[in-house]
């Protein structure tokens, strides 16, 4: 058996980080739509968890057409897969935060906040909070404080961490699959 070559899965790990990211932004454009049109908030759903069956389907056509993948192989390649991905995102965010959002998003959860359904809610789940208004406030004039920059970091960090941890599950179902090819 060949030598499993890293500049060739990077590649290919690039390429898939790419598609996922993608799959990412449409999720993230669906999210923001829902905040309009709630239906949409559903599809931003499916369409996040679908990014985690591509990206096992990706990785598995790598294992049968380029090189039988491994476990520690094929996590390997979801991290990548998953930190290209997240850089992607990340840019796209960015753009969105800093050119086009304008404070929609803060202003969303700013009415939420003032919701009395919502306040009703957060008494319920938190009884006793006297100060409840007072840390909403606070709440919302921190997110307004935040600029683009910090906000795209934070989901950068988050959305790295994230794919951590997808790439165990991951790399599971990519060897095992990968491993009735190499028996067959």
């Amino acid at each position: 058996m060949e030598n499993f070559d890293y500049r060739s899965a990077r590649t290919y790990a690039g390429q898939y980080g790419a598609i996922i990211g993608l799959i990412w932004i449409c999720s993230f454009a669906c999210f923001i739509g829902g905040l309009h049109y709630p239906v949409l908030s559903n599809f931003s759903l499916l369409i996040g968890l679908a990014s985690l069956f591509i990206t096992i389907k990706l990785l598995n056509r790598f294992g049968r057409t380029v090189f039988p993948l491994k476990f520690s192989q094929a996590t390997w390649m979801a991290i990548l897969v998953y930190m290209y991905a997240s850089l992607l995102f990340a840019a796209a965010q960015y753009i969105y935060f800093r050119f086009i959002d304008n404070g929609f998003l803060v202003s969303t959860y700013e009415t939420l906040f003032q919701n009395p359904e919502y306040q009703k809610l957060l008494q319920q789940l938190m009884p006793g909070m006297e100060q409840q208004e007072t840390a909403i406030h606070e709440a919302i004039n921190m997110l307004y404080t935040i600029t683009p920059i910090q906000l795209t970091f934070n989901f950068l960090i988050y959305n790295v961490f994230l794919g951590f941890i997808l790439s165990l599950p991951t790399g599971f179902f990519v060897s095992r699959k990968n491993k009735t090819t190499r028996n067959n």
